[in-house]
């Protein structure tokens, strides 16, 4: 018999969404998502994940009457397009639409640095969209994801921030920012060719981390221009110069 947790899963794939999407929206542990695909969604959630979804509660719940809400939760041609809640007559932005992974977007992998090459996380992606990589002529599977591995780009990229590369665009020219694979350490740097094949890589944080000089010689490998990052603000609009209230 098929349950409302089979409906559930069902929901999930048609709006490419994992579990751990779902919980991490929801604020729930991934496991919670789990329980209700194989028991059954709780009474209690029902109307939350009805309407996040964008199907009828009833449906969710029995699997009888209209499916979607109008319309159902596909990408119309502009992601701001309004829809018409028909259970509570109020016009709301579709919540499917704005937080599901559609055509019109992208997800990268997140890699990291192993055995001197770049190995995909395949449970963790970075979601961007499509029209970016046709802005920019590039193609998106080839690029990848990283997490910036240290402070040496701040303020303008921060330690921790997620940025992506295009690994097809490894040509080194003057003062663009590339990831750079030393061993099994990535480093970001705004990258200069200097005479006899050698590059200079400069920090923008130059207080900490200075001008390095490397040669053909050295064993650093170029993985890509760095076209897209994820900035934070420095501080809140009502915080002192020292960060404090």
């Amino acid at each position: 018999m098929i349950s409302s947790g089979d409906r559930l899963k069902t929901l999930l794939q048609e709006c490419h969404l994992t579990p751990s999407d779902l919980a991490l929206h929801r604020k729930v542990l991934p496991q919670h998502v789990n329980n209700w695909i194989r028991r059954g969604v709780p009474i209690a959630r029902l109307d939350d994940i009805a309407q996040l979804l964008c199907v009828h509660t009833r449906w969710l719940r029995t699997g009888l009457g209209p499916k979607y809400r109008f319309p159902p939760p596909f990408p119309p041609s502009d992601p701001r397009d309004e829809f018409f809640d028909q259970d509570s007559l109020t016009p709301h932005g579709n919540p499917a639409i704005r937080f599901a992974s559609t055509d019109q977007d992208v997800l990268l992998p997140f890699h990291r640095p192993l055995n001197h090459q770049l190995i995909a996380d395949e449970q963790h992606h970075l979601r961007l969209p499509l029209a970016a990589f046709h802005s920019l002529g590039i193609a998106a599977d080839q690029c990848v994801a990283l997490i910036m591995p240290d402070a040496a780009m701040a303020p303008r990229i921060r330690q921790g921030a997620a940025i992506a590369i295009d690994r097809t665009f490894t040509t080194p020219v003057a003062g663009q920012i590339y990831a750079l694979l030393r061993e099994d350490r990535i480093s970001v740097r705004t990258v200069h060719p200097m005479a006899c094949d050698a590059l200079r890589l400069r920090a923008d944080n130059l207080g900490e981390f200075g001008d390095e000089l490397v040669g053909a010689e050295d064993a650093v490998e170029i993985l890509g221009w760095v076209f897209w990052w994820s900035s934070l603000q420095p501080r809140r609009p009502d915080a002192g110069e020292d960060g404090n209230e």
